[in-house]
This record gives C-alpha cells, sequence and structure tokens, in this order.
C-alpha cells in the first residue's frame, strides 16, 4: 500500500502552491531542513516529578518504599524525579541523592553517606545489639523484633 502511495506523496510535495509560489518540498528545504539537528545521543526517558518532605529519619516515601536523602534537608521541601529505574531527588535544583529504583515493600534503601555521624556510627551494630539483648525464649516477642529486625525498622 505505501509502494501506490509514495508516487502520489512525491506529486503532491512537488506542486507549485499558488499562495506560497512555491512546492512544499522546496518549503521544507529552504526553511525546514537548515534548522535540523541532530538527535540526542541519549534516548529519552518518561519521569514523573513528586513534591516531597524529608522525615525526621532523613527518608521520603514514594510508593510505599522510603528512600533517603542527606540528614540536613530534614522537613525540606524537595522534588523527586521518578522513573522506572532511578529515583533522583532535587533540592533548589540541584540533585541531592539518587538511588536506584525499589519495589514498593515498606522496606528503606539507605545510603551512609546520608546519615548523621552518630547513626553512621550505630547503624551496623543496632541489630546486633538487639539481637543479643533478646532472651530466646521470649517466644513471640523475640520472633517479633526478628521480624522487624529483617524489616529495617530498628532506627
Amino acid at each position: 500500500m505505501n509502494a501506490a502511495i509514495r508516487p502520489l506523496l512525491d506529486r503532491l510535495n512537488d506542486k507549485v502552491s499558488r499562495h506560497l509560489g512555491a512546492s512544499r518540498r522546496q518549503l521544507f528545504e529552504q526553511l525546514d531542513r537548515p534548522a535540523l539537528k541532530p538527535l540526542p545521543v541519549a534516548s529519552y526517558v518518561y519521569a514523573e516529578w513528586k513534591k516531597c518532605r524529608a522525615g525526621l529519619d532523613y527518608h521520603i516515601a514514594i510508593d510505599r518504599h522510603y528512600y533517603s536523602v542527606p540528614h540536613q534537608l530534614l522537613k525540606k521541601a524537595l522534588w523527586a524525579r521518578i522513573t522506572a529505574r532511578t529515583i533522583e531527588v532535587f533540592h533548589i535544583g540541584q540533585r541531592v541523592a539518587s538511588h536506584v529504583r525499589t519495589s514498593g515493600n515498606g522496606q528503606r534503601s539507605t545510603q551512609r553517606d546520608h546519615m548523621p555521624a552518630h547513626h553512621r556510627f550505630r547503624a551496623p551494630q543496632v541489630p546486633r545489639r538487639l539481637d543479643a539483648a533478646a532472651h530466646p525464649g521470649l517466644g513471640r516477642a523475640h520472633r517479633a523484633e526478628r521480624r522487624a529486625l529483617r524489616r529495617g525498622r530498628h532506627a
């Protein structure tokens, strides 16, 4: 079908317009072709933007998952750029955090350099310390604590 349309299209584009005194092809060559620019190297990536605010735990919530931002930005207005693969966080036009996007499982993605110094020091110790303090004979309480530690809700 395209093969049959092609000669008709060429004839239409070469026909001189009475109003403009030139054909569509001539106008394209004079006006449009010089203004054309090459396509970008990187392909377009669809993104959504969401206004958010970091809580006291220096995390923002996006699709039931929590992503860290630098602790200096607590309670500040931030913008999150959400793509299929990444979460980028911006403050006053500057990118302040970038995370690989994770499914909404209620967990946290925390980068150590986003933590205040006293959290950085204690973060690896908290689960071990709590586990050592727990008495295995406590039954349900011990199992609930282990679940909380696995979920990362111990900070």
